[in-house]
């Protein structure tokens, strides 16, 4: 596991430890490149995807309504 992956799983664990109970699930992660991942989570009851990096992580897409 690299470490932008284990960085998505720290924050989904957290989220986690704060309901405690399952709200969010990683469903798959995609690499693109040497540094930034694509990865969607459902969170909540939503599909979320992700952009993920050094820099940070961004929402690319989710199934909410515009």
């Amino acid at each position: 596991m690299n470490a932008l992956t284990a960085r998505l799983l720290s924050l989904v664990n957290r989220v986690r430890d704060q309901r405690r109970g399952r709200i969010a699930r990683l469903v798959e992660v995609q690499s693109f490149g040497a540094t930034t991942k694509l990865a969607v989570v459902q969170f909540a009851g939503r599909t979320l995807l992700l952009s993920v990096s050094r820099e940070g992580i961004a929402l690319i897409a989710s199934d909410l309504p515009s």
